[in-house]
Formats: C-alpha cells, sequence, structure tokens
C-alpha cells in the first residue's frame, strides 16, 4: 500500500493527464452519440444510440471520479499514512499505546491528562546522504518553491519533508514523500502560497527498509508573501 500511494504521489500530474485526455475522449463520443440519438428515427435504432449514449457517459464520470480519487489520494491520504508509517520521526511519546500497555499489565491508569510539550527541533544537517540544498537555513521564501537536496541511504526506504511553526506548541505537516533515493536532485514542491507568514521549520526525513529514520536535517526560513 506504501509503494502504490506514493506512486500517485509521485505521479499525480501523469495521472491527471492521462484522465484529462480519456475525459476529453468520451466528452467527444457522448456529444455525438447524443446527436446520433436525437437523428435517430426508429425505435431500434434510438435504442441503440441511447446504449452508446450511456456507456460513453459512464465512462465519462468514471474518469472525472478517479480525477477526484487521485486528488484525495495524493493530497490526503498519502502524506496521513506515510508521516505514520512505523515510527514516529520526532520521536514522540504515543500515548494511547503506552496507555494499553499499561492496562494490559493491570496498572490503574491516572485520571488526570498530562500535557507533553515537544521541545523544539535542533537545527543542522549531522547526516550528508541527509541534506537540503534549497531552502537553505536563514532563507526568505514565497511561492511556490522547488526542494532540492540529497536523500539516500545503504537501506534507503523513502523520504518526507515537513514543516511547522516555529513555536513549542506546533506540530510537523507532511509536505511530500519520495521512494527513490536522490543525490542533489529536486526532492518535491512545497507551496508556501497558502501559510500565513512567519517563522518556519522546515526539516527532510530519510527512513530505511526497517522504518528506522537517520538524523534529520532540519533548517529554519522565513516564509513571507509571495509579491
Amino acid at each position: 500500500m506504501e509503494k502504490a500511494l506514493l506512486f500517485i504521489e509521485e505521479n499525480q500530474t501523469w495521472i491527471y493527464f492521462i484522465l484529462l485526455f480519456g475525459m476529453l475522449i468520451y466528452l467527444r463520443l457522448s456529444l455525438i452519440r447524443a446527436n446520433q440519438y436525437r437523428k435517430a428515427m426508429f425505435g431500434l435504432e434510438r435504442e441503440r444510440s441511447l446504449s452508446k449514449l450511456t456507456q460513453s457517459g459512464a465512462m465519462l464520470v468514471l474518469t472525472f471520479a478517479l480525477g477526484v480519487a487521485t486528488f484525495v489520494v495524493a493530497n490526503f491520504v498519502a502524506p496521513a499514512y506515510l508521516a505514520n508509517v512505523n515510527t514516529t520521526p520526532d520521536g514522540e511519546v504515543d500515548l494511547l499505546s503506552t496507555q494499553e500497555a499499561e492496562a494490559a499489565s493491570g496498572d490503574v491508569l491516572p485520571q488526570e491528562t498530562i500535557a507533553i510539550l515537544e521541545a523544539l527541533p535542533e537545527i543542522g544537517c549531522p547526516d550528508p546522504n541527509v541534506n537540503l540544498v534549497v531552502p537553505q537555513d536563514g532563507s526568505t521564501v514565497s511561492g511556490v518553491i522547488e526542494v532540492r537536496g540529497t536523500a539516500t541511504h545503504t537501506a534507503f526506504g523513502f523520504y518526507q519533508f515537513h514543516y511547522r511553526l516555529v513555536s513549542p506548541g506546533s506540530s510537523w505537516n507532511v509536505v511530500a514523500a519520495g521512494d527513490e533515493p536522490k543525490i542533489d536532485d529536486v526532492l518535491g514542491i512545497w507551496d508556501t502560497t497558502w501559510l500565513l507568514a512567519g517563522e518556519y521549520y522546515f526539516r527532510l526525513v530519510v527512513t530505511d527498509t526497517a522504518g528506522v529514520p537517520a538524523p534529520e536535517c532540519v533548517i529554519r526560513v522565513r516564509v513571507v508573501p509571495s509579491p
């Protein structure tokens, strides 16, 4: 499933193009067959024309539905799924699994809720195999950014890059992911046009085939409105 989601996310532009091409074909067929149906004079001829019109119309609706499904998977399902694959890259505590383990051992769970504030991340890229070239630490960004860098590993599984506000209560948001190693190459696109202006952390995480993340690359950037 992970490979399929990554494939859809990485190739969504081509998928949209193919589906759009299919929609145009079936739209043209639907118009032709609708015209044939209007011109048909005999009962059997009208039935055949109506059947063909129904088929082309159904295919038109199907290709449109596939386009909507691709958009939902690529922009919502895939990022949410990949953000929770096997590990929590931040090292955050999984409170749900911790509480379930305590309940299974027979210990009494506390009734009060304990708020755990995640510490702000450390800036830096300690692993040369997990490195960002664009954007750079301390840079100012706006609009659509072509993220470049290196994301590789001896047992490479996949990579992701995320952003979060520079504040203790903020959380990481997945931007994009890839299942092919990259060396000083384009990693993906980060669209900042809809973000509020301010200071943000941006990080690259590479995870191996066992689900273990390598030391992450974290930078700090300033997002400003597009001119």
